[in-house]
């Protein structure tokens, strides 16, 4: 199977459903996205950002009803008019941290790597600079309001995911560069977590908060942090990390439904919720526990295999396509496809999840694929969003460099 994408052709071998993309192809696709970042130079627009507007900030200052409603409109609209109401292109935190993780990872498999070196290099000056100030440690927000129906967020506020995505990057270079200014930034963002977060208590269990100045308690954000803890106690051996982390993580655990799935929010300190269950929120809990359990050797495999039976079973189609949740197939989220993959790259190759996995990468590059390489970040049915966001190309980038990684483990096997 051939599929054209602009400037890049991909092949597939399809044999019942399951796809085997060559390495080269998902180098050239890497490469495609690391010149369209290079291009736009770290900016771009972001589904979310239309608050950024004067227009639509005045417009909608005292109602986050009209706040949701726009950024819901602008989300979907298959035209970008953000230009039009003088939406500006930005860096954003999430997206430069994940285009940090994209080259890194490229800089272990590709024979001439300190191109990609550099460039990661120059993300991590900017994101230093990035810092909010004003907190107990190094913490990061959005470059836009944000208006969920639970909360707002004003922009340059810090959030618990925005940190620990950042803090990811400074990890992953401080075990590539081994500079201990990197590792002093990623254990600084375990300061923020520990002491400007509000906490949800439940017996002897806790939550932290999404953001330190609301009480908004969400499962993936919670793991986030506890995954951070983690990783922190496993490079310095911080026992004090460790008890911290452990509460956090036994109050998620507790939660989980007998089949496998979380919902994404806590509303009271039972654990009853009212919301949703999805797909890539499902696949970040999956994923910061398998990273928990590397680093501190805590015992969690049933909690992850029960996890994974519900997230394979639920979330993806025979032929690898993914399914917002488990009642609706549609639209597809770009984030659901680069989530998979990552979660793909972290299981071994027997694992019976890895093998419907590994299918939503070819999927993902023949379906997903919208022109010159680059990526719709929604797709209906017959119908995909036209409109190009940078944050989505990032997480693309990023999980594609994944792949890159898991296949290459040896690192003599580098591509030519």
């Amino acid at each position: 199977m051939r599929v054209y994408t602009g400037s890049l052709i991909l092949s597939f071998e399809t044999k019942e459903y399951m796809v085997d993309v060559e390495l080269d192809l998902i180098r050239s696709a890497c490469d495609v996205l690391s010149e369209y970042v290079e291009r736009v130079n770290w900016y771009g627009h972001d589904p979310y950002d239309v608050l950024n507007s004067p227009v639509a900030s005045r417009l909608s200052r005292r109602s986050p009803y009209l706040r949701v409603a726009l950024t819901q409109l602008f989300r979907h609209s298959p035209m970008n008019l953000r230009s039009l109401i003088g939406v500006p292109h930005v860096r954003m935190t999430k997206t430069v941290a994940l285009i940090v993780l994209g080259h890194l990872n490229l800089a272990q498999v590709v024979k001439d790597s300190q191109w990609h070196l550099d460039r990661a290099s120059a993300g991590l000056d900017w994101l230093m600079r990035e810092q909010i100030p004003g907190f107990e440690g190094a913490c990061w927000g959005y470059s836009h309001d944000w208006q969920s129906r639970s909360m707002f967020l004003p922009k340059h506020q810090p959030s618990l995911v925005c940190s620990v995505f950042v803090s990811r990057a400074f990890l992953a270079a401080y075990e590539r560069f081994a500079d201990e200014r990197y590792l002093a930034i990623a254990r600084s963002s375990c300061n923020f977590i520990l002491q400007d977060l509000p906490r949800l208590y439940s017996g002897k269990t806790y939550c932290f908060s999404y953001v330190p100045f609301d009480q908004v308690f969400v499962h993936n954000a919670n793991l986030l942090g506890v995954e951070l803890l983690g990783r922190i106690y496993a490079h310095l051996g911080e026992q004090a990390l460790l008890e911290n982390a452990l509460p956090a993580l036994q109050f998620t655990l507790q939660r989980q439904s007998p089949n496998g799935a979380w919902y994404y929010d806590v509303h009271n300190d039972k654990g009853l919720s009212r919301s949703w269950i999805d797909n890539f929120h499902t696949g970040f809990m999956i994923e910061s526990l398998l990273h928990f359990a590397h680093d501190t050797g805590y015992e969690l495999q049933n909690h992850v295999c029960k996890g994974l039976r519900y997230y394979v079973a639920h979330f993806f189609s025979p032929e690898g396509q993914p399914r917002r949740s488990s009642a609706a197939n549609y639209p597809v989220d770009l984030r659901d496809c680069a989530q998979a993959i990552i979660v793909g790259s972290m299981l071994e190759p027997a694992d019976e999840a890895n093998e419907k996995l590994q299918r939503v990468l070819g999927w993902t590059l023949q379906y997903m694929s919208i022109r010159s390489g680059l990526y719709t970040y929604q797709k209906w049915p017959f119908v995909a969003n036209p409109v190009i966001y940078l944050r989505f190309q990032a997480w693309m980038l990023y999980s594609l460099s994944c792949v890159l990684v898991k296949r290459l483990q040896n690192p003599r096997r580098q591509l030519q």
